[in-house]
């Protein structure tokens, strides 16, 4: 029976150190997909629940969701405390279109869901009332956001669906 040189042993050792390497490689490539994976998730479940809490306001407040109607559509007909509130909520949608945008940029958004968010933009802030808002607000956003939104304006005139919301009068 032979016995290993000392080169030999150093060669199997190599050998081995490089398949160890290659599995560890291969193990935190694993990992990282799936933190990237569970990331994605918990943003859409976070901008879920926003748009969600929004949407609450809506359907349990006749109020609110009068002074919407009345501010997409014509915002200085408001009175003074209307036009505060048709505001918050106009700033609540751009902070959530923004989340969005923030989200995309980053990559942790698939890309359906952000064509599917780009559309919501486009429908919501085709309306005079959301456009003001937009335009008094616009400096507290990233410079990249502003591009966006202004775009966004710009398209919604020819590529936005109809809100439908028709007026009790």
């Amino acid at each position: 029976m032979e016995t290993l040189t000392l080169e030999q042993a150093y060669y199997i050792a190599q050998m081995v150190a490089a398949v160890i390497l290659v599995l560890s490689v291969i193990y935190l490539a694993l990992q990282v997909h799936q933190n990237t994976h569970a990331l994605r998730l918990s943003n859409y479940h976070a901008g879920t629940a926003n748009w969600m809490a929004v949407m609450g306001m809506f359907s349990n407040s006749e109020e609110i969701t009068d002074i919407y109607r009345r501010g997409i559509a014509a915002h200085e007909t408001l009175n003074d405390i209307e036009q505060i509130r048709f505001r918050m909520l106009g700033m609540q949608f751009i902070r959530i279109f923004s989340e969005n945008f923030e989200q995309q940029h980053e990559g942790a958004m698939r890309k359906a869901r952000w064509e599917a968010s780009r559309r919501a933009h486009l429908d919501v802030m085709q309306t005079p009332g959301m456009q003001m808002v937009w335009s008094a607000r616009k400096h507290w956003f990233p410079d990249d956001f502003q591009v966006y939104m202004d775009n966004i304006i710009e398209r919604s005139a020819t590529e936005a669906k109809p809100l439908s919301i028709r007026s009790k009068e």
